[in-house]
C-alpha cells in the first residue's frame, strides 16, 4: 500500500503566509479575516521565509516579500474584517499541521485520498468557518477542538452502507462519511430508507465526537437535507408515523428531520455516549452562504448563458439521433447545476435560520418526545444547547 504523504510546520507555515492569506483577502469564498501575529509569531514566519522549507520531487513555493508584507498589512485589527488574534504562533502552527495530517490520514482510511498539500490549502483556508463565538477569544483551544474531532474514530464505518434496524419494517441504512472541509464538522452520518425497490433518504446529519472529561461528547452542528436525494413518496408517508410519539400527534418539525435524529441517538447510546452539545451559530456561517450565492449564481448564470440555452433548444427539436443525445446529456448537467443553484442562491436567509431555529426546534420535539433533556441552553458563556440523552428507545414504543 502507498505510503501516507504528510506536511511539516514550516511547510504549513509557508502555504499559510503564501497562498491562505492571500485567498481569505480575495473574499472570493471566505469572509476577510486579519490573523493578528504577535513580535515572536512574525520571528517565526521570518525565520521560515529566510531558510525556506524544501521537499524533493515536490513544488513548495516560498514566503516571498509580497507575501511577506501582505501579512504585515492585515497584521491588526480592522472593523472591515473578522480579527483572529494568535497568541501563540508556535502552537497555533503545530495545531494546524496535527488537523491537515489527521484530515489527510482520515480520507486515506476512507478512500485512499493521499494528497497532503492539497488538502492543506484547503483546511487552511476553509477552517474558520467552524468557530462560534468563544472561540475568537482562544483560537488555539478552538483547534485543539477540532484535532480531536478529525482524530476520534468512534462511529467510522470504514465500509459500504449497513442496516442499521427496520422501520415500520423497512430497511434502514446508515453511512458515516468525512466531510468537505467548507462544511462545518468533519464527519455526516446518513440514514434512508430502502424496501427492495424504493429508497427514501433522510436529512444528514453532521457531528463530530471528543473526549472531554473522561467522556465522549457529541457535538451537532446541522441535520440538513442532502444536496441531492432520492425520494419515495410512499416511504415519506410511513415515516409520518414518527409524530405519534407526540401527545397530540402532530409535530412542526418534517419527520425527514426527527426520524435521523431518533436513529442517530440510538446509535450513540449503543456506543455508550449519552452527552450532545449543539451549537447553534458559527460567527462566519453568514457571510459565507452570501458569498456562496453571489458565487453560485455567477457561474451559473455564465455557464447556462442565453447562448447556450437556445442551442439546447436546437437540440432538443432535432431530429438527429446524435443531437438528441447531446441534449439529454446537456439536461442532465443542467438539472444537476440548477438543484445545487436552488440549493444555495439567495438563501443564506433561510440557511442561518434553519441552522439556529430550526435546529432548537427539533431538538425541543426531541426533549418533548421523552427522547433527551435539554439541561442548558445558550447563554452569554456558552453558544451551545446542553443535551442528555434518555435510556428509553422512543422507536420501540
Amino acid at each position: 500500500m502507498e505510503e501516507i504523504d504528510f506536511v511539516t510546520k514550516r511547510e504549513i507555515i509557508e502555504l499559510f503566509v503564501n497562498s491562505t492569506i492571500f485567498e481569505i483577502q480575495k473574499t472570493r469564498e471566505i469572509p476577510r479575516i486579519n490573523f493578528i501575529f504577535d513580535e515572536n509569531g512574525l520571528s517565526l514566519i521570518e525565520s521560515v521565509k529566510k531558510r525556506p522549507f524544501k521537499k524533493e520531487d515536490y513544488f513548495t513555493p516560498d514566503i516571498s516579500d509580497k507575501d511577506y508584507e501582505l501579512l504585515l498589512s492585515q497584521n491588526k485589527i480592522s472593523e472591515n474584517a473578522y480579527n483572529i488574534k494568535i497568541n501563540d504562533a508556535d502552537t497555533f502552527f503545530t495545531l494546524l499541521t496535527e488537523i491537515v495530517n489527521e484530515q489527510v490520514r482520515l480520507e486515506y482510511e476512507y478512500h485512499g485520498f493521499n494528497n497532503a498539500r492539497y488538502k492543506a490549502l484547503l483546511m487552511l483556508r476553509r477552517i474558520w468557518l467552524r468557530m462560534d463565538s468563544t472561540d475568537f477569544y482562544s483560537v488555539e483551544n478552538f483547534l485543539m477542538k477540532q484535532r480531536d474531532f478529525i482524530k476520534n474514530r468512534e462511529l467510522d464505518t470504514f465500509k459500504k452502507d449497513s442496516i442499521f434496524t427496520q422501520y415500520n419494517g423497512i430497511n434502514v441504512y446508515y453511512k458515516v462519511s468525512p466531510q468537505e472541509s467548507y462544511y462545518e464538522t468533519s464527519r455526516v452520518v446518513r440514514f434512508y430508507l430502502y424496501d427492495g425497490n424504493e429508497r427514501h433518504d433522510l436529512a444528514n446529519i453532521l457531528y463530530d465526537i471528543r473526549e472531554e472529561n473522561h467522556e465522549n461528547v457529541c457535538y451537532i452542528y446541522a441535520v440538513q437535507k442532502p444536496k441531492i436525494s432520492k425520494k419515495s413518496k410512499r416511504l415519506e408517508r410511513l415515516i409520518y408515523k414518527v409524530n405519534s410519539l407526540s401527545s397530540d400527534g402532530k409535530s412542526s418539525v418534517h419527520p425527514n428531520f426527527s426520524l435521523p435524529m431518533l436513529f442517530f441517538i440510538e446509535l450513540l447510546k449503543s456506543h455508550n455516549i449519552d452527552h450532545i452539545k449543539v451549537p447553534l451559530y458559527q460567527v462566519l456561517s453568514y457571510d459565507y452562504h452570501v458569498l456562496l450565492s453571489k458565487k453560485s449564481k455567477e457561474d451559473f448564470n455564465k455557464r447556462w448563458n442565453k447562448e447556450k440555452l437556445l442551442e439546447m433548444e436546437r437540440l432538443r427539436t432535432s431530429d438527429n439521433r446524435l443531437d438528441k443525445k447531446e441534449y439529454a446529456a446537456l439536461l442532465e448537467e443542467y438539472n444537476y447545476e440548477k438543484q445545487w443553484y436552488d440549493h444555495v442562491v439567495d438563501k443564506e436567509d433561510f440557511i442561518s435560520k434553519s441552522k439556529s431555529e430550526g435546529l432548537a426546534n427539533l431538538f425541543m420535539f426531541l426533549e418533548s418526545i421523552g427522547s433527551l433533556n435539554i439541561n442548558a441552553i445558550p447563554l452569554d458563556d456558552t453558544t451551545y444547547l446542553d443535551v442528555s440523552l434518555n435510556k428509553e428507545n422512543r422507536l420501540n414504543r
